[in-house]
């Protein structure tokens, strides 16, 4: 359903993932980035897309990030969710190369009032090992994700630029890193957004 600011609300009566809502009802990354995102003055970005799943490899860093407080992060403890969107070729003709959706529950845990902790050793989700979501004044939020091996999307590469948000479904607030460079191989990004 497409409500009146012309987003799509999670009402579309099925479990269907990337058809506007994801299986447990939260919006799925849109096709191109979101406008308006929190960026951070240093972030990191590796990926690597091999032949081999086992050796597949994401790993972001949104350090001395935008001022954010703890009770503008959602709760992934207690229904909050997150989508990480990663956007290969965008600066560019790219869009929308893989989402993980980041459901609430079980592993998430607080880590006081500063933040959130993910960390599944069996990957299940999307192959995210660790998401680390930490709130703090100007300078001092951070964002940490790595996912590796076989449940990592299949389409995140080549690219010469790459765009990765991470996206609080319940409010659309999000954190952006902007890449516009860092390719070393068809199979490879590794690049360093300074703003």
């Amino acid at each position: 359903m497409v409500n009146d600011s012309g987003t799509e609300e999670c009402d579309d009566g099925n479990t269907d993932s990337n058809d506007g809502c994801s299986a447990v009802c939260a919006a799925d990354c849109a096709a191109q980035p979101l406008t308006g995102c929190r960026a951070a003055s240093v972030s990191t970005l590796l990926v690597k897309d091999d032949a081999n799943n086992a050796k597949d490899v994401v790993k972001w860093k949104w350090i001395k990030g935008a001022a954010t407080s703890f009770a503008e992060l959602a709760n992934p403890t207690a229904g909050g969710t997150y989508n990480l969107c990663l956007y290969p070729n965008v600066p560019g003709a790219g869009s929308l190369g893989g989402q993980i959706l980041m459901p609430s529950g079980p592993p998430w845990l607080a880590t006081g009032i500063k933040g959130y902790r993910f960390k599944d050793p069996t990957l299940a989700v999307g192959g995210v090992y660790l998401m680390q979501i930490i709130a703090g004044t100007e300078g001092r939020a951070k964002i940490v994700v790595i996912g590796v091996r076989d449940n990592l999307p299949d389409t995140l590469m080549p690219a010469t630029s790459y765009t990765v948000q991470l996206v609080d479904t319940q409010a659309d607030t999000c954190w952006e890193s902007v890449f516009s460079q860092g390719a070393l191989s068809p199979t490879l990004f590794k690049g360093k957004s300074l703003n």
